[in-house]
């Protein structure tokens, strides 16, 4: 899947989407990885869940906004807009939680950006 930031046109999805890095890596005290997250699935308190930029999380009834990985803790960030995208923090799933993870397609237009403290 080519790199998206929902509810945002792709002209503003880069600044938008470092905002969100940024927000959260100061916020949460966060190292985060420069990977680009499109999906995570996993058990969360012995249930089955996947969150997936652009589609609604089960858990929290909003789309997910973006995924991040804090490097740190070994945690994975799903933002929401109500959780780690304009307020509040992210939902929180460790490592441990998740099984399978798909990364978006890594284009020069969407290059990585060093890992943010």
């Amino acid at each position: 899947m080519k790199f998206f930031t929902p509810e945002v046109d792709a002209a503003q999805a880069e600044k938008f989407y470092e905002g969100i890095r940024k927000f959260n890596a100061e916020g949460m005290g966060a190292t985060l990885s420069p990977r680009r997250i499109y999906k995570v699935s996993g058990v969360h308190n012995g249930k089955r869940f996947e969150a997936t930029v652009g589609k609604p999380f089960e858990s929290l009834g909003e789309p997910v906004i973006a995924i991040l990985l804090d490097t740190k803790r070994n945690c994975y960030f799903i933002c929401t807009p109500n959780r780690g995208v304009l307020r509040g923090m992210p939902y929180l799933s460790g490592s441990d939680e998740i099984d399978s993870v798909e990364d978006f397609e890594s284009t020069e237009s969407t290059t990585q950006s060093e890992v943010v403290n």
